[in-house]
């Protein structure tokens, strides 16, 4: 969900590469523009205990979980050994939401983090929107490296290599019928 994908980036910037335990998280308090709460953090139980992958796309506790306990959020993320996972689960529902008027919504989506650790150290970030926004464009490393990460797991994970090269130079390598018989073809 749209509406995650800055939050779990001030999560990113916030650890900074550090990877807790699950136990030592005492507290994540997270800000986002108002419109985004009924989204993503409510209700409240939902978000935090997706019964599907569904659900767990939109619970920002979930996902916010899942980058401070695993290190990333990709398609992996929503597998169903992680909806059951019980250190995503204990770290999701200590997720706290803070009110903030963000005055720069919609124009752009900023959020703030603050997670507690047990020692009493407090890591911190905010983003003013997440990378992918027109504010933040990926380049085409990033790009590319998107693309690979959510084959994976896919049919077309083998073929990744091709449906770069499709997207990549989709008028010389086959056009949009090549992509699509390369997409189309059965599970």
């Amino acid at each position: 969900c749209y509406m995650s994908q800055s939050p779990i980036e001030s999560a990113r910037r916030a650890l900074a590469g550090v990877r807790p335990d699950a136990g030592d998280v005492v507290e994540i308090r997270v800000s986002i523009p108002a419109p985004g709460i009924p989204v993503v953090l409510e209700p409240t139980e939902l978000r935090r205990r997706p019964r599907n992958a569904y659900d767990a796309k939109f619970g920002l506790p979930f996902c916010l979980a899942a980058m401070i306990v695993q290190g990333e959020v990709d398609n992996r993320t929503f597998l169903d050994a992680n909806l059951a996972d019980r250190d995503l689960l204990a770290v999701a529902s200590r997720v706290r939401h803070l009110p903030r008027d963000f005055p720069e919504f919609p124009t752009s989506y900023p959020s703030e983090i603050e997670i507690e650790m047990r020692d009493g150290t407090v890591l911190a970030a905010a983003v003013d929107s997440p990378p992918g926004s027109p504010q933040h464009p990926m380049n085409a490393e990033e790009v590319r490296g998107k693309l690979a990460t959510n084959l994976l797991g896919t049919y077309l994970e083998s073929e990744s290599g091709q449906v770069e090269a499709l997207l990549e130079g989709l008028d010389g390598v086959g056009g949009p019928s090549g992509l699509a018989r390369l997409l189309g073809r059965s599970v």
